[in-house]
């Protein structure tokens, strides 16, 4: 799909709005988060409406709550909606309750659910309206009345809270929090509306999309009570009451509650409205008249009535007139709505929404709880709040990262923008500053938060300076976020620096020019001048703030303190983090005055994971308990909820515990006197305080405790202090790598289809023996020139001694004339360089306590000369220096070796190398300075250069500069990981439905997980299996462990998609898995595995095509592998048709994090691989409207009462499966081939039958069929309920019909007898009695070989060899199909080809193309030897010419519809063994079933889930097993034909047959099987598919029927779950809810939820058969809605 332009196909009347969703948020119920309000003011209490989109999760069963408005669910006028454990929709309120017949057990879909209430709707079942994906639910298990004009006291009510997200319980506690996704969330104060405003029916994929929100309002701010007015005066209320927002109506207490006027009349004589349908609420009865535009209102004869009018088009409203004729009558306006919406004083709205309602998109581009209506009716996210960093609005990271946030690369946020400027020695020619590159007086912009560098060395005679005027006219110099150093002018620009500044000499005129300042938070933090504390804590403990603000003199001094330590187990970003345990762990600063804020504004924020909540923990303390000017931060001792003391006070306390087990982002922040505290972006606390004391210059910062010892037990990252600014004035969305919100939606269309393309790279090392390796040259003589040598590193493995650049080095350096060099990172993780010659050590630059570099991050490492001056630098800091004037010759035998090692104790680099270079003649970074900037992009070739490479993610040895060819070693290898990738969407995936946790599962008592965090946490012994299967593309998806306790019982991988199991009960054959105890599981494994635990991170890149699994751990591929080239595969699961993750573990306490694309990955899917998700596995051979070729039809008989009753399915169908669902009635068949006057019963053995074909089916129609007068078959029987299946093949235009064009003949549709031998097949002679050689006993001789079917073979006996000798070379394209094992041999020519080893079917292929003399192939024995399968030349398969034709015999007629991979053939048998059937399909079929049309005899069925020698029957014989039979002539069907034997069931001479076969197709139709468990948990099929038509039959032991479901009968019709069955093989009628089979129709496939023997017996193998409703993947490759 990518590249295509998706259509955006949408109806006027009923899409205008429609639009793309980016993403939702993710409701995790193990941290209760939710969303709540409490309204200002009161509103309408009767009428209003909720909209919104969910998508289910985990807590299927465990009473989920969606809405809740009252302090517990007891108290009076409360008012909530959540699903019960029956998975029923519930709406609960203190008049009573509403419970759906409707199960919403669905996990893969999205629900589109709206509640509309109006109490004052006449008709009770009018007021409370409930609608799923657009259709209205009717049928409800529990209807409570609602009262007439009923008000829910708490709705809309001033003080009260509303919630989303969760149900209080009796007691008030919030306990039944909301599990799962949700989007697109709408509160519509004062209307009742109907789906229609929310969304649509989209026509190209029949399914339900939201649509904006776009019904206009009439309020316009205007106040509608001026334009009221009386013929006298109001005898009682007003007509502000009649616009008050609420929808008061007469309640018998009086009538105050609107202008009231007896005998008289009262008028509302609006200016600038106009409207169609206008409502008001009036006092009713008689002697009285309302009027619009003088034209009368219907009203009712009540106090309290609802006045209504259409005046048949929007109108100008002149007047709404009340009019009492007589005395003690009253005319009275209680409200007034025009088109539905309530008309309101002063409420100013586009869009109606109503005074309290709100919007909230929920998809990450606006903070979660802010509302989107223009009301200002904000919402309060509790327990969650991060976005994608590309979508963030604060909280950014402070260093700078890839891979969207997962790893930390050179640089803090903001030194993107940094940039240096140098004056030239031609400065102040002409009175002008002249710089390097940029010409005289340039134009400078800036953004706020970068730093900007001057250094007007070259005219020291001229200070640079800036101002807010040219020249500082007016006193206007600016100093703000500046230092001076010498020559050099730096600025860290303010936030609220203007949007012009100057720069110019402060002793000369005109020398300057005009600065542009713009804000852009992507790229730098606007406040960063301000920052005078940050410490990422990653990997180590250092302070940043001087990186980030020019104006710090130094990075601060931290020391760790206890077992505060770097940890790679835990992060949000970079890949670590620090742990505290709780024990003694903190870190401790020295006093400054950046800490003593007294009452100026000051920010302190910070990241944490909160583990363990015990006891009092303190996350900052600066000396509270010695100084009254202190601040400490600290959690409260019997809560999770933080507590800020400043000057001696509590300045501010949460109010709602935090969430543990999740990074949670925290700020305080003072502003003037006003104090706030958030908590992922929300206000967690907001007050003031006026103290002019906080913080403390005399008192050490400690970070993770107090003085007091009050220990922090968890991990905290990100920490950060701003001095004199209020950094957070509102709420916001703080960045993370595991965001609330997620890229799932229910919008229907993926706005990408695939990742990004990654172009640069690395190369990775592994650490034993690999190297790249340039010949000696003359460009590596560089005496005492000026140079560079640099690279950007990342490290795997820490603690080694490892060489980055190795000159010129034999071994050792302690003797010998040659001089060489050593760039390393030594054993402590420090850099080390060093030129040496013989004993003699030059410009050596180490410092053993030095800036270290750490595993899991990008650095920039350098070694430069300028002069006699040396240094190293790593990301731009200068970490050691060195001087001498000696020469370096670096020019000897040994060449330049990148990532060896010489032999003095160091290994080769381990881990991943990006853009080295070597310069020789430059240097670019000046020693003699302690930072200079380094490349934020990749390096090119600057003057001078001579070596840059590893910059490809193809190819180790590519270069951009090299003096030769450069040779790769050992197994260094081409990457996509680079330190430049800061394009998220090359690490995340589209817009789309992603691949989860499969929590319908079935489940084995002990071995049931939990999942959480969206189903990508699970927690727990038992297996994780995906809810996406895959049957082609290449995927790639992380697993990273969380919590392991070393068992050796942990197995992640894929394992075969179609195959269902119990935990822990796969095999072999069935997956592909790496052991923790570093193994493979699984067949057809190769190379070495690894071990891995806590805190590791394994990639799996599967290429379901080739079927190839590769697997990394920490980014490190087994094996060397690079996927993206088919090289180093770990796995080779050839006989897998499908597949899906895997994550199995035997032991609990144990947690794995799976990542399928939600969120960026930590490392670059290799070239071509792709998320899992539905955008990528959809292919363009999925059917996307399944309706139009299967479909069904329930209706009433009519028998004789009627001439005809036409059916509608959608389609015209080709084949009719008619029942009577009310009685007992045979199973029709009709077909277009055999005519609708020919009657199969399935479930007898007869013949076919002939019906009148004037009562029977009268007609195969365009879009479905009609029936006449019925008096022989069931498909009009009087007064009874009939079902109708059907089927759309290939039409029926003539006797031939192929994809509805209709043939003659069979020539026409390839279907005549001989049609393939020249065209799938080259049968030009015997080709078998060309080969010489003894067979091996039995049925392995050469013939197989040249048989045409690929799973027989030709074997020689023992020790011998068969050899094909052709009658003359020839030459062409030759492919062999073989199996091999041990010292098994294929020759060609003579020559050992050194086949693969394979084994079982299909085998594995070779392809020699050249002339051929001949072929030979070897057996020693039983374990060692060549099975020759089949032989294709040029395309064609070689088959012996003496075999029967291909088709045997021709069709007579036929209906083939290629598309929907369906064909009805009919034949007559020839009686031979081996005749060959067409079929038409061009694909080989899933099932085949044949009829004799003439003679009594049984159905025979082949299923691709029975052998090749099995059969199963309907028919009187349906009950049984599958049996052993020769049916099939032991031979599987192919693309072209299937085979029959003599049999007179199948192929009787001169007998006619009617085969319907079938192969599965994406989207469409599913042929599979799956083995029951016997538990009320039964198996969950994922199909890809919701099925329309579901068949069930046990294959194992006798006495068990054919089994036919479908979506639309039920208890209630289209509703789960769908347990009413008819037996396919028996006349019984409908037996609904037969046994509680409960089988439940899902959007991705279907569950038994019943153990009834027939379709889910303990152990026993079943298949089944389904035909599509809707594809989970649409036609854009998103997904479908849930059921």
């Amino acid at each position: 799909m990518a590249g295509t332009v998706i259509p955006q196909v949408v109806t006027e009347d009923r899409a205008s709005g429609a639009f793309l969703v980016d993403g939702s948020l993710t409701f995790d119920f193990s941290q209760v988060n939710h969303l709540s309000q409490t309204f200002g003011s009161t509103s309408n209490k009767k009428v209003f409406t909720y909209s919104f989109w969910t998508k289910r999760s985990a807590q299927l069963g465990l009473y989920p709550g969606l809405i809740n408005v009252g302090p517990n669910s007891q108290t009076n006028g409360n008012f909530q909606s959540y699903f019960d454990t029956d998975d029923l929709l519930i709406f609960s309120q203190n008049v009573g309750s509403f419970r759906t017949d409707q199960k919403f057990s669905d996990i893969d879909g999205w629900y589109h659910i709206v509640i509309a209430v109006d109490t004052t709707q006449s008709v009770n079942t009018d007021r409370i309206k409930l609608y799923v994906n657009g259709e209205r639910v009717t049928a409800f298990s529990h209807y409570q009345s609602i009262n007439p004009n009923h008000e829910f006291s708490l709705v809309n009510n001033s003080g009260t809270k509303t919630e989303f997200g969760g149900v209080r319980n009796s007691a008030g506690n919030f306990n039944l929090p909301y599990d799962g996704h949700m989007a697109q969330f709408h509160f519509i104060d004062s209307q009742q509306l109907g789906p229609e405003v929310f969304g649509f029916t989209d026509p190209l994929t029949n399914t339900w999309r939201p649509k904006k929100y776009n019904k206009s309002s009439p309020n316009n701010g205007t106040t509608w009570s001026s334009s009221g007015s009386s013929s006298a005066s109001l005898q009682n209320g007003s007509w502000g009451q009649v616009f008050d927002g609420t929808q008061y109506m007469y309640s018998g207490s009086g009538a105050s509650n609107g202008p009231a006027l007896d005998n008289g009349s009262i008028t509302f004589a609006p200016s600038g409205l106009s409207g169609r349908v206008i409502t008001a609420g009036v006092r009713g009865g008689g002697n009285k008249t309302y009027t619009v535009n003088g034209q009368a209102m219907t009203f009712g004869g009540s106090a309290a009535e609802v006045a209504t009018i259409d005046l048949g088009s929007t109108q100008t409203i002149a007047s709404v007139v009340g009019t009492s004729t007589a005395s003690g009558t009253w005319a009275q306006f209680y409200w007034i709505a025009v088109d539905g919406v309530l008309l309101v004083d002063g409420l100013n709205e586009s869009k109606a929404f109503g005074k309290n309602g709100s919007y909230l998109p929920l998809d990450g581009n606006t903070p979660i709880g802010k509302d989107q209506s223009g009301r200002g009716n904000d919402w309060k996210p509790e327990g969650f709040g991060s976005n994608s960093i590309d979508k963030a609005t604060g909280a950014r990271p402070i260093l700078n990262t890839v891979n969207g946030g997962n790893v930390a690369r050179p640089g803090v946020f903001g030194s993107d923008e940094n940039a240096t400027y140098k004056t030239t020695s031609a400065s102040n020619s002409g009175g002008q500053y002249v710089f390097e590159g940029l010409g005289t007086r340039p134009n400078f912009s800036f953004v706020r938060g970068a730093t900007y560098t001057f250094d007007w060395s070259a005219s020291s005679s001229h200070p640079l300076r800036f101002a807010t005027q040219a020249d500082a006219a007016n006193s206007s110099g600016y100093t703000n976020g500046t230092s001076v150093s010498g020559n050099v002018t730096t600025i860290t620009v303010p936030h609220n620096a203007p949007d012009t500044l100057f720069y110019y000499c402060n002793v000369h005129n005109g020398m300057g020019n005009s600065i542009s300042v713009t804000t852009d938070e992507t790229k730098a933090d606007p406040y960063a001048w301000k920052c005078v504390l940050a410490l990422p804590l990653v990997g180590d403990d250092d302070d940043e703030s001087k990186n980030i603000n020019a104006t710090q003199s130094a990075a601060k001094a931290v020391s760790p303190n206890g077992n505060a330590q770097k940890t790679f187990l835990k992060s949000n970003f970079y890949g670590g983090s620090f742990v505290f345990d709780g024990s003694g762990d903190y870190l401790s600063i020295p006093a400054s005055s950046d800490f003593r804020f007294g009452g100026d504004d000051y920010t302190i924020e910070w990241w944490m994971y909160w583990e363990n909540r015990t006891g009092y923990q303190s996350v900052y303390d600066c000396g509270y308990t010695t100084n009254s000017g202190s601040t400490l931060i600290q959690s409260n001792t019997s809560t999770s909820r933080f507590i800020v003391y400043a000057q001696g006070a509590n300045v501010a306390e949460e109010t709602t515990n935090a969430p543990l087990d999740k990074w949670i982002h925290y700020a305080f922040v003072r502003n003037g006197n006003n104090v706030t505290l958030y908590r992922d972006g929300s206000i967690s606390y907001a007050g003031t305080h006026s103290g002019t004391n906080h913080g403390s210059s005399s008192s050490g910062v400690r970070i993770g405790s107090d003085s007091n010892n009050y220990h922090f037990e968890g991990n905290i990252q990100d920490f950060r202090i701003y001095k004199g600014v209020a950094k957070y004035t509102s709420e916001f969305t703080p960045a993370s790598t595991k965001p609330d919100i997620l890229p799932d939606s229910p919008s229907g269309v993926p706005t990408k289809t695939k990742l990004t393309k990654i172009t640069d790279g690395s190369v990775n090392f592994d650490g034993s023996g690999d190297y790249l390796y340039v010949a000696p040259s003359n460009d590596w003589n560089l005496g005492t020139n000026a140079f560079t040598l640099e690279a950007y590193i990342n490290l795997v493995e820490a603690g080694l001694d490892q060489e980055i650049f190795n000159l010129g080095l034999d071994g050792t350096h302690s003797t010998g004339a040659d001089m060489n060099f050593r760039l390393r990172i030594a054993q402590n993780e420090r850099l080390y360089a060093a030129c040496h010659s013989g004993t003699s050590v030059i410009g050596q630059c180490y410092d053993a306590s030095g800036k270290s570099c750490n595993t899991g991050r990008w650095y920039h490492v350098a070694y430069v000369r300028d002069g006699n001056n040396f240094a190293t630098f790593i990301d731009g800091v200068r970490i050691a220096t060195a001087t001498s004037s000696a020469s370096c010759n670096w020019n000897n035998a040994w060449g330049v070796k990148i990532g060896y090692a010489h032999a003095g104790g160091a290994q080769n680099f381990k881990g991943k190398i990006s853009n080295a270079r070597i310069v020789n003649g430059t240097a670019l970074y000046d020693p003699t300075l302690s930072r200079v900037e380094i490349p934020t992009s990749p390096l090119t070739n600057v003057t001078n250069t001579k070596l840059l490479c590893c910059q490809s993610n193809s190819s180790a040895v590519n270069y951009a500069v090299s003096p030769g060819t450069i040779t790769a070693n050992g197994n260094a290898a081409p990457d996509n990981f680079n330190p430049f990738n800061t394009d998220i969407s090359t690490v995340r995936g589209p817009e789309s439905g992603y691949c989860v946790f499969d929590t319908l599962r079935e489940r084995t008592a002990g071995y049931d997980p939990t999942f959480r965090e969206g189903n990508l946490l699970m927690d727990g012994r038992g297996d994780g299996t995906g809810t996406l299967i895959a049957t082609s593309g290449k995927y790639y998806f992380e697993v990273s462990l969380e919590v392991t306790n070393s068992n050796n019982q942990i197995y992640i991988g894929i394992m075969e998609g179609g195959y269902y199991h119990t935990e822990r009960t796969w095999t072999t054959g069935t997956v592909a898995a790496l052991r923790e105890n570093g193994s493979f599981y699984g067949n057809y494994s190769t190379g070495s595995p690894v071990s891995y635990g806590n805190g590791d991170l394994l990639s799996f890149a599967y290429d379901a095509d080739d079927k190839k699994l590769y697997i990394a751990k920490n980014g490190v591929y087994l094996n060397n592998a690079i996927p993206s080239q088919g090289i180093g595969w770990c796995f080779n699961p050839r006989f897998f048709e499908s597949f899906t993750p895997l994550i199995s573990d035997a032991n609990t306490g144990q947690k794995f994090r799976a990542n399928f694309g939600q969120t960026p990955f930590r490392y670059t899917p290799p070239d071509g691989f792709e998320p899992l998700a539905l955008s990528t596995i959809r292919r363009n051979s999925i059917i996307t409207r399944p309706d139009q070729y299967v479909g069904l039809a329930t209706y009433r008989g009519t028998g004789t009462s009627s001439p005809t009753k036409s059916l509608t399915l959608g389609f015209k169908p080709d084949l009719l499966w008619c029942k009577v669902r009310t009685a007992t009635s045979n199973n029709f068949l009709i077909d277009t081939v055999r005519t609708r006057s020919k009657v199969l019963s399935a479930n007898l053995q007869n013949q076919q039958s002939t019906c009148d074909a004037n009562r029977d089916v009268v007609s195969f129609d365009p879009f479905g069929f009609t029936v006449g007068q019925n008096n022989q078959t069931g498909v009009n029987e009087n007064n009874q309920d009939i079902l109708a299946w059907g089927w759309k093949a290939g039409g029926n235009k003539n006797t031939f019909n192929k994809d509805d064009v209709g043939y003659a003949s069979a020539n026409g549709v390839l279907l005549n007898a001989g049609a393939q031998d020249n065209i799938k097949f080259n049968s030009s002679e015997v080709w078998s009695s060309r080969v010489s050689g003894s067979s091996l006993s039995g049925s392995h001789t050469p013939v197989n070989a040249f048989d045409g079917d690929s799973t027989t073979n030709a074997i020689p006996a023992d020790g011998t060899t068969q050899t094909f000798t052709p009658t003359n070379p020839i030459t062409g394209t030759f492919t062999f199909r073989y199996e091999r094992s041990g010292s098994g041999a294929l020759y060609i020519n003579g020559v050992d080809q050194n086949v693969p080893v394979y084994s079982g079917d299909p085998g594995g292929t070779y392809t020699f193309t050249g002339t051929l003399s001949s072929f030979a192939w070897k057996r020693v024995d039983s374990s060692n030897q060549i099975q020759l399968k089949q032989v294709t030349l040029d395309g064609k398969i070689l088959r012996d010419s003496n075999l029967p034709s291909v088709p045997t015999v021709p069709a007579t007629a036929c209906s083939i519809g290629t598309k929907q991979g369906f064909s009805i053939i009919q034949y007559t048998g020839n009686g031979n063994a081996g005749t060959q059937i067409g079929h038409g399909l061009n694909q080989t079929p899933d099932m085949i079933i044949v009829k004799a049309l003439e003679r009594t005899s049984d159905w025979c069925i082949y299923t691709s889930m029975t052998a090749k020698d099995q059969y199963l029957k309907l028919g009187t014989n349906g009950t049984d097993e599958a049996k052993s039979g020769a049916f099939w002539n032991n031979t599987y069907p192919d693309d072209v034909a299937f085979s029959l034997n003599s049999s007179t069931d199948v192929n009787g001479n001169n007998e006619s047959y009617i085969a319907y076969c079938w192969h599965n197709v994406p989207g469409m139709q599913k042929f599979g099987q799956f083995k029951g468990n016997g538990d009320a948990d039964g198996p969950h099929i994922v199909l890809g598919f919701r099925p329309k038509i579901l068949w069930i039959k046990r294959t194992q032991d006798d006495g068990f029927n054919w089994n036919g479901y479908d979506s639309t009968r039920g208890t209630i019709e289209g509703v789960n779950p769908a347990n009413d069955v008819i037996r396919l093989n028996i006349n019984n009628p409908e037996e609904p809810s037969y046994n509680a089979g409960n089988i439940y129709i899902l959007s991705n496939g279907f569950k038994i939820k019943g153990n009834w023997a027939n379709i889910n017996a303990s152990g026993k193998n079943f298949i089944y058969c389904a035909w599509a409703e809707a594809p989970i993947a649409n036609l854009y490759g998103a997904q479908g809605n849930a059921r």
